[in-house]
Parts: C-alpha cells; sequence; structure tokens
C-alpha cells in the first residue's frame, strides 16, 4: 500500500507536467496547471491486494468509500510552494497537512500535531516519514524526462547554428529507412585537444532541463565525431555522434543515433545509445522512442524507452516503459484516455512492474477535470495490487497560507531520534484518523475489526476520548 501512497502522490503532484506538449493533452497545460493555485480530490478504491481474497477486498472498499483526499498545490513562486493534503471522512476533515517549500528548504505542519511546525533544509515529508520520493520508486524517471525530444530539437537547431562555421556540407542522396529520402551530408569532426572546449559549448547550447544537465556533468576526451542527413528542405533525418565522454573516471566510448521526422502536427523519432567503458565491462544501451500523429481531429501520442544497465559484480538491469494518450474533442471538452506502464527486470527472474491507466474529460477554459485513473502494480507478471482512483481537478480560490514558525528542526537529527519522532508523528495522525473512522457505521468497518483483535477496545476508547472533549468543549 506505501508503493500506492507515493504513486498516488506522484500523480498529485507531478500530473500537471507529466507532456511537455499541451497539444497531446488539451486543457491540462503545465503552465496552466502551474499557475496558483490547482486542486485534485481523490476518492479510491481497491480491485485487488494481495493476499486479501475477495471477501475482504470488498471489506477494505465499504472502509474507503467514507473517505476522500484532497491535494492543493500552489506555486506561489519560482523556488517556492504550498502543498496542502486534507483527508475528509463523509466530508469532514480528519486530517490536515501543509507542506511549505522554499530556496531554503521545507517546513510542515499537522492538524493532529498542532503543538509543533517542523523544518528540515530537504525534504521534510519525506525525513519525518521514511518514506522514499515518488520518483527514486519510480526507477528514477520524472516527468521532466519527457521533454528529452523537445530538448534535443533544440539542441540540434542550436549545433546547426552555433558550430556554422566547423561544418562540412556535402552533396549526397541516402535513404533513412521509415523517415525519407535525404540530400545533404553535414559533418562536424573536433580534435582531441578541442574536446572539452567542445563538450562547453554544447552544454551551452542545450536549453535548461534534463539534457543541459546531463551534458554540463559530462567530460568530454579524445576525437569526436558529429554527423547529420538533411533531406532537400534541410530537415535533419538522421544525427550520429561517436567519441569518448563520461562522468567523473567512468568515460565511455559513446555512439548515439537520432532518427527525427517533422510533419506539421505529426513527429516520429527514434534514438539509440550505446556506452560500453572505455575500462571494464560497464555498459549502458538505451533505445527512445515517440511517434505523435494527428487524424482528424484526434490526437495519438505514444512513447517507449528501453534501457539495459550492466554493471561490475551486479546482475544486468533491464527498464522498459511505455506512454500512450489519445485526445478526442467533444463540445467544449476534450475526452483523454491512454496509459503508461513501467517493469523492472533484475538478472533473469525477479522483475516488478507499475501500471497507470485514465479516461478524463477536460475543459478547455479553466483547468478542470474530472475521470478515473487505474494504479496497477505486479512482481514476476503477476499483479499484487490494484487501484481505481476516481479524479477531479479544479483551481480553487486563492488561499492566504499560514503556518507557525518552526519550533522543531530535523537538520543534524541522530538516526534513533528520528525514529521516536517519526513513531510519535504517525502515532497521532493514525489517532485522528482512527476517531473518525469509530464513528462509521460498523458494518463498514469490518476490515479494521477483522485484521486488529483489539479493534472494538480501540473503539470505545476513542469514543469515550471524543465524548470527554466535547464535554470540555
Amino acid at each position: 500500500m506505501r508503493r500506492f501512497l507515493l504513486l498516488l502522490l506522484a500523480v498529485c503532484l507531478l500530473s500537471g507536467a507529466a507532456l511537455s506538449e499541451s497539444y497531446w493533452m488539451p486543457g491540462l497545460d503545465p503552465a496552466r496547471l502551474e499557475a496558483r493555485p490547482i486542486r485534485l480530490t481523490v476518492r479510491p478504491a481497491v480491485s485487488v491486494i494481495l493476499p486479501l481474497d475477495e471477501s475482504r477486498t470488498d471489506d477494505l472498499n465499504a472502509l474507503l468509500k467514507h473517505l476522500t483526499l484532497v491535494v492543493t498545490v500552489d506555486q506561489a513562486g519560482a523556488e517556492e510552494s504550498w502543498e496542502e493534503l486534507r483527508l475528509l471522512t463523509d466530508e469532514q476533515e480528519t486530517l490536515r497537512l501543509l507542506n511549505h517549500r522554499t530556496a531554503e528548504g521545507s517546513t510542515l505542519s499537522l492538524s493532529s500535531q498542532p503543538e509543533h511546525t517542523w523544518f528540515s533544509s530537504g525534504d521534510t515529508l519525506a525525513l519525518l516519514t521514511g518514506a522514499e520520493t515518488p520518483q527514486e520508486e519510480l526507477y528514477g524517471i520524472t516527468p521532466a524526462h519527457l521533454n528529452l525530444f523537445e530538448e534535443a530539437d533544440a539542441l540540434l537547431e542550436g549545433l546547426l547554428t552555433g558550430f556554422e562555421e566547423d561544418l562540412v556540407r556535402t552533396k549526397g542522396n541516402e535513404n533513412v529507412k521509415g523517415y525519407g529520402k535525404t540530400t545533404q551530408r553535414i559533418r562536424l569532426t573536433v580534435e582531441a585537444k578541442d574536446a572539452a572546449v567542445f563538450g562547453a559549448k554544447m552544454a551551452a547550447l542545450c536549453p535548461e532541463g534534463v539534457l543541459r544537465d546531463l551534458a554540463e556533468g559530462l567530460t568530454f576526451s579524445g576525437k569526436q565525431s558529429l554527423s547529420m542527413l538533411a533531406s532537400e528542405d534541410g530537415q535533419v533525418l538522421k544525427l550520429t555522434y561517436s567519441g569518448r565522454c563520461g562522468i567523473g573516471e567512468d568515460i565511455r566510448k559513446v555512439n548515439v543515433t537520432w532518427r527525427r521526422q517533422r510533419s506539421g502536427a505529426n513527429v516520429k523519432d527514434e534514438i539509440s545509445l550505446t556506452s560500453p567503458a572505455v575500462k571494464g565491462n560497464q555498459r549502458d544501451t538505451l533505445t527512445l522512442k515517440r511517434t505523435g500523429s494527428t487524424e482528424g481531429e484526434v490526437r495519438n501520442l505514444s512513447l517507449s524507452l528501453s534501457w539495459e544497465q550492466r554493471r561490475t559484480g551486479e546482475k544486468v538491469k533491464n527498464l522498459s516503459a511505455s506512454l500512450s494518450t489519445s485526445a478526442t474533442p467533444s463540445g467544449s471538452q476534450w475526452l483523454l484516455s491512454g496509459n503508461a506502464k513501467a517493469e523492472l527486470k533484475t538478472g533473469s527472474d525477479v522483475s516488478e512492474g507499475t501500471e497507470a491507466g485514465w479516461s478524463l474529460a477536460v475543459s478547455g477554459e479553466e483547468p478542470s477535470a474530472s475521470g478515473t485513473v487505474t494504479l496497477k502494480n505486479s512482481a514476476d507478471g503477476h499483479t499484487v495490487s490494484g487501484l481505481t482512483l476516481e479524479v477531479s481537478l479544479e483551481r480553487p480560490p486563492e488561499a492566504d497560507w499560514e503556518q507557525a514558525v518552526p519550533d522543531m528542526t530535523l537538520d543534524g537529527m541522530d538516526g534513533e531520534a528520528l525514529r521516536v519522532l517519526r513513531e510519535e508523528t504517525l502515532l497521532c495522525a493514525a489517532r485522528d484518523i482512527v476517531r473518525a473512522l469509530v464513528l462509521l457505521p460498523e458494518e463498514d468497518t469490518l476490515y479494521l475489526s477483522r485484521a486488529l483483535p483489539d479493534w472494538q477496545t480501540i473503539v470505545d476508547a476513542a469514543r469515550r476520548s471524543t465524548g470527554a472533549a466535547e464535554e470540555v468543549n
């Protein structure tokens, strides 16, 4: 279940940036979603969760139907945001979490412990819960990686202009299978003594994003070679690079082939990379594909990734991922459907996978959407858990966020003290949740009463505590 919560958090906080071009998911333009604020409401239901049988799954859904999760994200500036998470039980607030992120760090407060506010220079929420961040759980893939092709297009344009005086152009008729005919070859050769200058210049030509971050961290050495094949109208249909580069002392013999085609709203790409180590047997092999097409008014996009990683003394890892989405206009709305999946195999027989699907109706005016999202986890090819989320996205009224001055910092706190603090925090949050659940109809809490032998004792104690608090008030 923890993995599902992280996936849910990823959907909540990252869905706005899930595609770099709003053309493919109209109505969910990242720039509009990031305009403050945006609210996501989620109502969950379980389809399968091992080892629960069908009866226990029904018990769990009877409980979940009373719960709603409301996440509000307010991007107050380039380096400042407010993130509010509210858990509702029958539309009444049970728990509220408020996280304020700035360039200095993050400040967290919980309704279950109003006397405390925590600060750290890192991720306070992760420190206080001990949870991994969503991107770590999703194999290091972040929404920013989906901008790669647009960043590569900008770099290509920069190479043609930034190295114009060094390019050698010759005529030649060649066919790039599946992409078209070319009439021109463009070459750039960099001698070993100029490799570092070439690397710095290429990094500067990259737009801000994943590609620039990568290029700025690379060390180039030895002879560098670029070759491009262009069509009669000047469009580059194929680019190849070969040379030595790497991070620190891990220098690789890198070969990249990029086939590309642009025709109005239709796009097609395939990037292949091999990077065996100069010394040793480390190696990465990557293939990335994209196809975007418009048929009438229907817009379709598909992405796929295959990555093999070999490291000395470790089992071979194979990551495969794919995303497909379709957008169909319907009156003043767009109907969006699609799915995304990722699978990681370690060695020959160990694998784990994550899959998501969505069906949404999106308003063409204000960022507004409603529909369902499904999430599924698998291990060794077998489904181990699945969720169906009823979701809605809307623009709430602007809020005047307030938070107490932090009275506790997590920076420098030793492991044992942090463990004790985590237990206390989770216990206080659980206490408030239980106080709400004990008021539910008995038939809807069978999942808890059958799982917890002391559930009735907990119910009695919580009701006494609730009654005492009401008398005081």
